[in-house]
């Protein structure tokens, strides 16, 4: 419904409601049939990723005036590419080097110096470890559950790389040692309980906390809530499916100004873990279930006669 600029030929792109299989995803940058894999895993993650930091957690590019921190609406451009990609070490920059996101009413410019992914390697974590190494955060750190895993979110730009299960879900250490002991000024999670204690040792003076997942449940039994009023963290949640049509249109046409063009040119990279045709999607969940994947699981489905 309401769909615009859509012709005949013309290939789109869409984000299925939850439950539904996404089976005929075409972009409009994406022209080549053996692409539309690529295109099949770009609405639910690429499109989670770039809300997530962009219109929930707010940031801008370093080039964004100041002006930009009285707009109550969300950034209309994530065009920021970074000059070197390279592992900078947590504070080389000069902070109005940095992407920043607005404090309050005050409009205070707070620089993202550092980012926590958990969940690195997954399809969502994919997308957002290559945007942030995008808007030139110098020190990116993906945690993960396995060394092959962390690899190839080494490959994709993050600066260091945590094994939570190696440390037994005690990372904060590693985190202040990877920030010299500042803690991170954004952190992104979708592991939720089992995570809560440690993320807030590991968040830095003003951080935000992005929360978009429960994978580690959603009851805390136990949390010091000093630690976030100590800290003045932002503790934020959001999920996409719940927005409105007016939101998510916004969203889109955001994303597909500034982010697809990259993905169609390969400066961005849309990370396919496998391939399992429709009858095969018991094993497909089953590989999630366990998580095995390394990127986006796609499901193909016969063309229609």
């Amino acid at each position: 419904p309401r769909a615009t600029s859509v012709f005949p030929s013309r290939f789109v792109c869409r984000c299925e409601p939850l439950g539904a299989f996404v089976f005929s995803v075409i972009c409009p940058l994406l022209r080549s049939s053996s692409l539309f894999l690529q295109a099949a895993a770009i609405p639910e993650n690429w499109l989670t990723a770039y809300q997530l930091l962009h219109f929930v957690a707010g940031l801008q590019p370093a080039s964004t005036p100041s002006s930009a921190c009285f707009s109550s609406s969300p950034p209309s451009s994530a065009t920021a590419t970074a000059d070197s990609l390279n592992s900078s070490e947590h504070g080389e920059r000069q902070t109005d080097a940095c992407p920043f996101v607005c404090a309050g009413a005050s409009g205070r410019r707070l620089p993202i110096r550092s980012v926590l992914i958990h969940a690195a390697a997954s399809g969502v974590g994919t997308a957002l470890v290559q945007l942030c190494r995008l808007l030139a955060i110098p020190t990116i750190i993906a945690s993960a559950g396995s060394d092959e895993k962390l690899q190839l979110c080494k490959t994709l730009g993050a600066t260091h790389l945590i094994n939570h299960r190696a440390v037994e879900g005690r990372f904060s250490e590693a985190v202040k040692n990877a920030t010299h002991g500042l803690g991170v000024d954004l952190l992104l999670d979708p592991v939720g309980a089992s995570f809560m204690q440690e993320n807030a040792q590991s968040c830095a003076l003003d951080a935000s906390w992005v929360l978009y997942g429960a994978l580690g449940g959603v009851r805390v039994p136990s949390f010091d809530l000093q630690l976030l009023f100590a800290k003045r963290i932002r503790l934020l949640s959001s999920t996409l499916r719940s927005q409105d049509l007016s939101y998510r249109e916004s969203l889109v046409r955001s994303f597909e100004e500034t982010i697809l063009p990259k993905l169609a040119d390969s400066s961005l990279r849309v990370i396919l873990d496998s391939i399992y045709t429709a009858s095969e999607a018991d094993q497909a969940h089953q590989r999630l279930e366990k998580n095995e994947n390394r990127g986006k699981v796609v499901l193909t489905f016969p063309c229609p006669s």
